[in-house]
């Protein structure tokens, strides 16, 4: 779960990054886009870490807000 954690986390700013130098505004609409479904997974695997009680509610709020 960490490396999943870890792989969608981070994804989210890289595509960030890449979209400031998109080709087309279509490009860049379609990285936000991918963005926003890694910051939706992100958000999965928080809650699956919660809810298996290998973080708490505390930690997963401040980062899920």
């Amino acid at each position: 779960m960490s490396k999943q954690l870890l792989r969608s986390g981070t994804a989210i700013g890289a595509l960030i990054r890449e979209s400031e130098f998109a080709q087309s505004k279509a490009d860049f609409i379609g990285k936000m886009s991918i963005s926003l479904k890694e910051a939706n997974e992100t958000a999965y695997w928080l809650s699956l870490l919660k809810n298996t009680g290998y973080i708490n509610e505390k930690n997963v709020s401040k980062h899920t807000t």
